[in-house]
This record gives C-alpha cells, structure tokens and sequence, in this order.
C-alpha cells in the first residue's frame, strides 16, 4: 500500500482552493446520478458542470458536483455541508464517508455502511467518537496521524500541530484507496441542484 501524507491532501485545506466551507462525500460502488440523487439532487436537474462553471455562476448554494474516481463517487459541496446530512441515504447498501471543512464552525469526518453512522468525530478531537461501532477505524485513524503520539515512519505526525481535515482526508484515502488530486477541479463534472421542500 502506498503511504499517503498530510502533503497529498494538503491543496483541499488550502482556503484559496476550494474555500473555508465545503463537504466531500465519498460513496462505494454508485454512479454518479445515483450519488447525486440519494444526497438529494433532483434526478431532472442533473447536467454536466466544471467546478469553473459553478463558482463562475455563483451556483454553487444548492449544487452538488460529482465525480467517479476508481471504485468510489465524490461529492463537492462548495460553500456549505449539507451533504453530510445525507450520509445515512447515500450509504445505503454500500459504504460512504463525508468530511467536511468549516472554518467558522466544527469540522466532520463520518463514516457510514448500509445507512447507519458507524464511526463519527471531529478530527480537532478525534478521541470523541461516536455512532453504531465508533471504534471501528481507530488503527486506521492513528496511522492517518489523527493521534499525535502514534506515529509513523515518512510522515510527520508528531510535528506538534493539531490534527484537524487533512488527516481526516489522509484517512479517508486509506479506506477509498482514492486520493484526490487538485486536477480534478479542471476536470468535467456532473452537477445536480438540490430539491428544496
């Protein structure tokens, strides 16, 4: 396996990248309509989009944008987390993982299989865990450098800092086996816009 550093996820927590508020949503197995319409997308309002397009038409309050990337579906949410909202559906026979960065409020990793929250946290406090079975990925977790004082050879998990979404992200691409790459924001996507009540 390939050890994945803080530094292959680092460009996502970059506020000039993707901003201070945004949720990816990774789900096993589901196309990219599918993904979308679980989270909530109207299956009518789905049409091919680039992340441009979306920040340039200011879209991006109620439009998710999707990608398939090897085995999984990624959802961006720009601007927002509601997405994350929506794990219990989108996992539903099969896997998912949301992680979310707020610069204004609490961050998110969540981990759900068969629309259930197995395994939730804070990654600024991932001792405080909760869900179906919120032990589940503790190894994992400690080896993504989400506890400072378990270590790892080639990565810097001891640097002093605190842990916080790019160890949330290293750890959600243990489990995927997907890392994301900042090319994908040049790359065509699917959008779908959000059906509101």
């Amino acid at each position: 396996m390939t050890l994945i550093t803080k530094q292959d996820v680092a460009w996502l927590t970059d506020e000039w990248e993707v901003g201070e508020v945004w949720c990816l949503v990774f789900a096993e197995g589901l196309g990219e309509h599918e993904a979308l319409t679980r989270a909530g997308a109207a299956y009518s309002s789905i049409r091919p989009m680039t992340y441009a397009e979306l920040m340039d038409g200011n879209l991006f309050s109620d439009t998710l944008l999707a990608r398939r990337v090897g085995g999984w579906t990624v959802l961006l949410e720009v601007n927002g987390a509601e997405v994350a909202d929506a794990l219990e559906q989108v996992s539903a026979n099969t896997r998912a993982i949301a992680v979310s960065c707020n610069d204004h409020a609490s961050d998110l990793f969540a981990f759900a299989q068969n629309g259930e929250l197995v395994t939730c946290f804070d990654p600024i406090d991932p001792t405080s865990r909760w869900g179906t079975d919120p032990d589940r990925l503790t190894d994992l977790m400690g080896s993504a450098g989400l506890f400072p004082d378990y270590g790892r050879a080639g990565d810097d998990s001891d640097d002093g800092e605190p842990r916080g979404v790019a160890e949330a992200l290293v750890l959600t691409a243990e489990i995927t086996g997907v890392t994301l790459t900042p090319d994908i924001l040049d790359e065509p996507m699917v959008a779908g816009t959000r059906q509101r009540a």
